[in-house]
Formats: C-alpha cells, structure tokens, sequence
C-alpha cells in the first residue's frame, strides 16, 4: 500500500495515460528506453527491499526521467526560462544535462506531479549528486543499465554488483558506473560535470568512513 504521508500524486497516478502522454514527446527508441528504466528502477527498488511507496517513486522517476531529452537545445534554454528552472552556470555550460531539470519542471506543471523524490530523481539521473537518496541511486542506475536500449555486457556488470536488500551495494554499481563514464569523457576530450565530480568524491569518503555500512532509506 501507499503511505498515507507521501505526496498525493503518487496515490491517483493513471500510468496508461503517463506512457501515452510520454510516447507523444518522444521517438519510439526513447520511449522504449523509458520504458526499459521504469522496469528496472522498479526492480531494482523492489530486490531492496524498498516499501511499495519508494518502490513507485523509483518507477515513476524512471518513466518520465527523459521527457526533455529530444527537445531542441534552444527550446531547452527558453523553457529554463519559462518555468523558472533553478539551473546551475555549470548545467548551462553542460548543456546535456538541461533536458533533465527542464523534465522535472515539466512533469511538476503538466503532470502535477510534485513527489519532491520523484522531481529529484528525474534531475540528477544524468550527473547524479553527493548523498543521492536511495531513489535517485536507483533511477541513476538504471538509466545505464535498463534491457531495452543499453548494452547487455553493461547491464550483467553491473547488475553482479547489486545485492538483494543491501543498499550499500547501490554505491559499488554507482562506483563503477561513475568510473566508466569519467574514462568515457575523458578520452573524448570532454570536461567533468562539477556535480558529478563531486559525487564520485562523496563515493568515495564515504567507502572508507566508519559509518559507510549504515543503510539510509530516504
């Protein structure tokens, strides 16, 4: 059941109605893509042991993480403006990661969609962030290695990383997937997202601190 305490947009939720909006946004390989993350963020959260609540957060967050993605860079910048998108200078340098923030504000005005969670899960899924919620680790995740567009090899590494109800494990596949997208970028010439940058160090203090084996379900 849905905790009564969560955002009520999770409690009247017509997925029918979300994919078929969504597919209207998208091409059918990025609606597949979707598609494949919401599986996946949703089996990821249910294999932690996560309640159904998170467990629909992760599902939803996955969804509608990419609803920007095909829209052309200068109807990014205007709609950053439009909906008063917070945006770093940073994001605006980074210009792959706007399609992100501006699918939050979309999905929180068109949709109604105001899961503080889910809005933040479908921001950070491109450069993620220091103490990412249990949430945003899962979208994260399987935003790389959902079965529907990813690459398999990927997506059986990764997954040999994440154990059944051991948060923890979340931060192994972070790890890794964080590694191989610096060595991506870096052999292309391509600069390091600040937040992302960040992230990875959080990672990594946290691997070595006394307290890293405690579990945070937020």
């Amino acid at each position: 059941m849905i905790n009564d305490t969560v955002s009520d947009c999770l409690k009247q939720l017509n997925w029918q109605h979300l994919t078929a909006w969504l597919s209207k946004r998208l091409s059918e390989k990025r609606t597949s893509h979707c598609l494949g993350v919401q599986q996946k963020a949703t089996e990821l959260a249910t294999r932690m042991g996560l309640p159904d609540w998170q467990v629909v957060q992760a599902g939803l967050a996955g969804l509608l993480h990419d609803c920007a993605k095909e829209m052309p860079v200068p109807d990014l910048q205007e709609a950053v403006n439009t909906y008063g998108v917070s945006v770093s200078t940073e994001d605006l340098l980074h210009i792959q990661t706007l399609h992100a923030f501006v699918g939050a504000a979309i999905a929180e005005k068109e949709l109604n969609i105001d899961d503080p969670v889910v809005l933040d899960a479908m921001r950070y899924h491109t450069t993620g962030r220091p103490e990412m919620s249990v949430v945003e680790k899962i979208v994260f995740i399987a935003d790389k290695i959902e079965e529907n567009t990813r690459d398999p090899q990927l997506t059986k590494e990764i997954s040999r990383l994440i154990h059944p109800e051991d948060i923890q494990s979340l931060d192994s596949a972070l790890m890794a997937l964080y590694t191989r997208t610096v060595a991506y970028l870096t052999l292309r010439g391509f600069g390091i997202h600040p937040r992302t940058q960040a992230a990875i160090t959080a990672l990594e203090t946290q691997t070595h601190s006394p307290q890293s084996h405690s579990h945070c379900l937020q």
